[in-house]
């Protein structure tokens, strides 16, 4: 092992023992759910031998409070999205308050020389910690559960801590007692002093609302053909899963992977980051997944293409079982189902030209016929190119559309598109033609075939006599 290799694994092995992570697993990379649940109890564990005040965290001197400090430490399910750049919570679970502080009554200020001021003595105090989610109180103690509402969309968490100490006052007051005076102690009773420090922590709550379409180019009518097909997923914030099911196959695509940091290392507690790693965990469909997102809005579109063959596209057809799952960063799961509700029709395209052979600038003539089920379809717009150039033409009542062009040396490609809609499937349709400087270059190529084939004829001919004797 090279020396620099060495000194590096001595060093990570001193400051992995020197942050006590041996308890903590999970440290590396991991794709799915985060070990939120070894995260929490790490922390809550890590709290508990704390006596200072976190790096900050200014402590309180006023009066009933000395030497008091109050810190929200952790939430049990909170992500840092590397993404976005925000750091997310649940909408439920726990969060991990630590505080200390010493009760104190107003300080004394007896001038015996001057038998003037006051004195005071702490008897007893009551100390009351209240947690708030979103304004609502949810309990008060150190480790407390919270919930919010789902139509909230940002978590505020504030921990207050209430303090309220009773103190025994006492005067200095001064008598004469024949011409002398006299400087004495009064009781004057018991009086309360109270006050309030408080830490607030706010964390975006991400609500996953998908939207999710299925769609297909083209549908398979025979085991010659494969069916194509489009699943597109908008998500107005990061998921971390997405399982598709279409019949009896299946594609799980995770977007994440997932990472633990400390965030506050005087005291080893740590967090969950979570990077954006697309990959395609396991699949049984041939698919491409890429995704986009949209900056100006957030959304996040994820696009599936995928093909079945003929006998998986009947299976779905037949059974309309297509959904998706869609889980997010702490673990729930969204349901949307009835993908393949639209009843799918899918065309086809017969064309013929009026010819095969063409010279330059001659008219050509395309008739196209549009048909879903070997019955025409009427009214749908057919788009035709050719040399560079476009044509539309609408089928009419017979499901029919001519196209008129002129012929340009040396193309010889046709294609007749229909886009389809949301009810027709697209297809297409390519006529080769044959194009000619001169006609009597288009005379040769349509005589051509015919002498070469009279020819190798007669020579067959002559061979077969002479064999047979005939010919000497």
């Amino acid at each position: 092992m090279k020396t620099k290799s060495l000194i590096l694994l001595i060093l990570l092995a001193h400051s992995i023992q020197a942050f006590d992570y041996g308890d903590l697993p999970e440290l590396n990379l991991t794709i799915g759910t985060p070990p939120y649940e070894v995260v929490w109890d790490y922390n809550v564990q890590r709290s508990n031998s704390m006596n200072n005040p976190p790096e900050g965290v200014e402590e309180i001197e006023d009066m009933p409070f000395d030497d008091a400090w109050i810190k929200i430490f952790a939430l049990d399910k909170t992500v840092y999205d590397t993404e976005t750049g925000v750091a997310a919570a649940s909408r439920d679970g726990n969060v991990l308050v630590k505080y200390d502080y010493d009760p104190d009554c107003p300080h004394s200020t007896y001038e015996w020389d001057d038998c003037t001021g006051r004195r005071y003595r702490l008897v007893d105090w009551d100390e009351r910690l209240r947690i708030y989610a979103n304004g609502d109180y949810e309990g008060n103690d150190p480790v407390e559960d919270y919930e919010i509402p789902d139509s909230d969309d940002t978590l505020e968490i504030t921990a207050e801590l209430y303090l309220e100490v009773e103190c025994k006052k006492y005067r200095l007051r001064d008598y004469e007692i024949n011409g002398t005076w006299y400087c004495e102690e009064d009781y004057l009773g018991r009086y309360y002093y109270d006050d309030t420090i408080e830490d607030t922590l706010t964390y975006a709550v991400p609500t996953l609302e998908p939207t999710a379409e299925l769609s297909f180019h083209k549908l398979a009518e025979n085991e010659l053909e494969i069916s194509r097909g489009r699943l597109s997923v908008t998500a107005n914030t990061p998921f971390s899963k997405l399982d598709l099911r279409l019949g009896g196959n299946s594609l799980v695509f995770s977007r994440n992977a997932y990472d633990v940091e400390f965030y506050l290392p005087e005291y080893n507690l740590l967090r969950i980051t979570t990077y954006r790693l697309p990959h395609v965990v396991e699949s049984d469909l041939f698919a491409t997944v890429r995704e986009t997102r949209n900056n100006d809005t957030g959304d996040i579109e994820t696009i599936i293409e995928f093909t079945l063959n003929y006998e998986d596209t009947l299976e779905v057809l037949d059974s309309r079982d297509c959904e998706i799952t869609l889980t997010d960063l702490f673990g729930e799961e969204i349901e949307i189902d009835g993908l393949c509700g639209t009843d799918w029709k899918q065309t086809r395209i017969n064309a013929t030209t009026n010819e095969r052979i063409f010279v330059h600038e001659d008219e050509i003539v395309v008739e196209a016929l549009l048909t879903h089920a070997g019955q025409p379809v009427a009214g749908h717009e057919l788009v035709l190119h050719y040399a560079g150039d476009e044509f539309t033409e609408t089928t009419d009542s017979r499901g029919k559309a001519v196209f008129h062009l002129t012929a340009e040396y040396p193309e010889n490609r046709i294609d007749i598109v229909f886009g389809g809609d949301g009810e027709y499937l697209q297809s297409s349709k390519t006529i080769l033609i044959a194009t000619s400087s001169s006609r009597l270059k288009a005379l040769l190529i349509q005589v051509m075939p015919a002498l070469l084939v009279l020819i190798i004829s007669a020579y067959g001919v002559y061979r077969m006599l002479k064999f047979a004797g005939v010919l000497r």
